[in-house]
């Protein structure tokens, strides 16, 4: 096969107003979505958009390089450095400088974490490995966005050198797109049935989308006179270029409000905002939707600030968010929207255009050491744990050592690691060698029991295993492996059954925790958690393992620290609950639990409420120190309360697990 040969032709594509335009389109798609999403559920495809437009560019460079001899690798990266530090490197000083601030030793930690991400273009994998059980929310990663541009990088490091390799193969480089959109393409819909976290964050599984503008691009290049005959081709009296232009722009609309997170995208639905926008490349300046509105002026100087406006946005809602400790109010959002379009322009035109742009041989080199300053600065902050001394942490610091976030020390240790199989277990430790004698069983909701029972010396006798995430629902293989461990431990002789005690309606169907909507599936699910907490604890009775139930506590939904003052925002919340509200909450559960103990007279059960609530009252701060960790689960201060609650409540309950 022969590389494609470009026409004789004195065509030359040059500027194109109307893909700034689209750009527009795309930025204020991600823009809406992100602080408006009610008004725009599908607007994140925005970013898809930019992958096509992206893929066209560059590519289109690289075709006439190639073809005139004037490509280079160094030259190619060179560019790039110019097009992306500017902006990247200013928005990772501010997220660091307010950092410092504004977050939490461990709100710190992972930022600087993030940035080092982020600074490696390798976002998408490291979003991509926290995603799971202990996940946080994505508005509190000010960085999360920075996984799109990482895997436009990444394309950058494989599609020039496949490109270059063609050309001196002479392949056609057809035949070598077309080849690598469809794997592509294979790849994502095939990874989003088994996992859709990964086939949204990994590159092989979006590179389709750039390829698909590299080949719009191809065609444009080698054969222009052949598409613009075929865009002036009129069907019915209207052109094929205002055609092909209004079904993209109509293709990408529909995604805006119709596509939404919770859909299997990419999958096919990315064909939306990808194929659309290919309309939209292809229809270039013969279309009149291009001419007329997308290249006007307004669109235009959106999309000029496009990239800076796609870095701004997200770190000030996230920010927003993090320090008001929930949503914030319509008005910030609409006031963080003209915060990000003014910053936007500020960097366009006194950091990205100056640097981007003119001569000046020491503008690469500096870029490259500013960048490393920023890495150098964040791996400081990352090998120091968050910088627990700020002020921000030392005005606290009690306090705030408790709230370290999902995670924790005691979830996870090398002994219990090398002593049991490997299955799921986001849940493994074990504190001494030797047989385990209690088992926590059930999820992070035993795990967090975990460290007060350690910690207290009442329990010493006891060789505490935590292992697994076993429930209803959840990972067959860990319940498999917890029954196995415990007919080959005979030492076992207590077992504690703790979970996120799902909510029940009074029909017993489940409920989400604070909707109250049924969930799908939810029907009768009393009677399967009744049936699950039978058949567990008849294992257990036959093994000779005494159990005990740890009953519900109570639920909010916001984050503990946002009961505590921090900069830039007072409590945002008080960490209180009314008896009645947590009753509500736990009469569903609580009817279950009833029915299994009278199924199971001698499994007693452990009421944990009382460590939080008197008087009417709930209260999920104690002697001002925060009983929990992150929304839900028990800090070590909070584990080791509710474990001395519990060892007052063995003494006449269950005597024979204390010392």
């Amino acid at each position: 096969m022969t590389f494609v040969k470009s026409e004789k032709t004195p065509v030359h594509m040059g500027y194109r107003p109307d893909i700034d335009g689209l750009r527009a389109l795309a930025v204020l798609g991600v823009l809406i979505y992100h602080a408006f999403p009610t008004l725009m559920t599908g607007g994140f495809i925005g970013v898809d958009v930019f992958f096509v437009i992206s893929g066209f560019i560059i590519s289109s460079n690289l075709y006439k390089e190639l073809e005139s001899g004037r490509f280079s690798f160094a030259s190619f990266y060179k560019r790039r450095i110019r097009r992306i530090f500017p902006a990247l490197i200013l928005i990772f000083a501010f997220v660091l400088v307010f950092g410092w601030y504004a977050l939490f030793a461990n709100e710190y930690d992972a930022l600087s974490k993030h940035v080092l991400y982020g600074a490696g273009f390798a976002a998408n994998f490291g979003y991509f490995t926290e995603s799971g059980y202990f996940d946080v929310d994505a508005i509190t990663k000010p960085l999360l966005h920075l996984w799109s541009l990482g895997i436009e990088e990444q394309f950058y490091f494989v599609w020039p050198i496949v490109l270059v390799i063609a050309w001196r193969l002479r392949a056609n480089v057809y035949g070598v797109l077309i080849s690598l959109l469809v794997l592509s393409f294979w790849s994502s819909i095939h990874l989003i049935k088994q996992d859709q976290v990964a086939a949204f964050y990994l590159p092989y599984s979006r590179f389709w989308e750039l390829a698909l503008g590299a080949l719009l691009a191809a065609h444009s290049h080698f054969h222009p006179n052949q598409l613009i005959k075929l865009k002036r081709h009129r069907i019915g009296g209207v052109g094929v270029a205002s055609l092909a232009s209004l079904a993209g722009l109509m293709c990408i609309g529909v995604g805006y409000f119709y596509a939404k997170e919770n859909l299997d995208f990419p999958g096919y639905w990315a064909l939306l905002p990808t194929l659309g926008c290919g309309l939209v490349i292809f229809a270039g300046v013969e279309s009149w939707w291009n001419r007329r509105v997308l290249a006007n002026r307004v669109f235009v100087a959106v999309g000029l600030i496009s990239f800076p406006l796609y870095l701004w946005h997200w770190p000030l809602l996230s920010f927003a968010h993090v320090v008001l400790g929930g949503i914030p109010p319509a008005w910030i959002r609409g006031s963080i929207v003209v915060a990000s379009l003014v910053l936007a322009w500020l960097t366009f035109r006194f950091v990205e255009r100056p640097l981007r742009y003119g001569g000046g041989k020491g503008k690469t080199f500096a870029l490259v050491a500013s960048m490393l300053v920023i890495v150098a600065f964040g791996a400081a902050v990352f090998s120091g744990n968050g910088l627990p001394n700020r002020s921000i942490e030392v005005a606290q610091e009690e306090a705030n050592l408790q709230m370290v976030g999902p995670t924790w020390k005691y979830t996870k240790n090398d002994l219990c690691v090398s002593l049991y199989p490997d299955t799921f277990r986001y849940f493994c430790s074990q504190e001494r060698e030797g047989a385990p004698t209690l088992i926590l069983m059930g999820n992070s909701y035993a795990n967090h029991l975990y460290g007060g029972l350690v910690e207290d010396k009442r329990f010493s006798r006891q060789n505490v295993l935590s292992y697994g995430s076993c429930q209803p629902g959840g990972y067959p293989i860990d319940c498999e492996t917890q029954e196995t461990i415990i007919k080959n431990n005979p030492s076992i002789k207590f077992a504690i059954l703790s979970s996120l005690w799902p909510r029940l309606d009074e029909r017993g169907t489940l409920v989400d925790m604070f909707t109250e909507a049924e969930l799908p599936g939810g029907a009768n699910f009393a009677a399967t958690y009744v049936k699950f907490l039978d058949e567990k604890l008849s294992f257990l009775k036959a093994q000779g393992v005494q159990a005990v139930i740890f009953s519900p506590k109570p639920e909010v939904m916001y984050d503990i620290r946002t009961c505590f003052t921090r900069p830039f925002g007072a409590p945002a919340n008080t960490c209180r609950v009314l008896q009645s509200e947590v009753d509500k909450q736990q009469a569903g559960i609580d009817a279950v639990i009833e029915e299994v103990h009278r199924l199971h007279p001698d499994v007693p059960v452990f009421q944990q409420n009382p460590l939080f609530c008197d008087s009417g009252e709930c209260r999920l701060v104690k002697d001002g120190m925060p009983l929990l960790r992150d929304f839900r689960h028990y800090s070590e201060f909070g584990s080791r309360q509710i474990i001395a609650l519990f060892a007052e409540w063995a003494k006449t309950n269950m005597p024979e697990i204390l010392d």
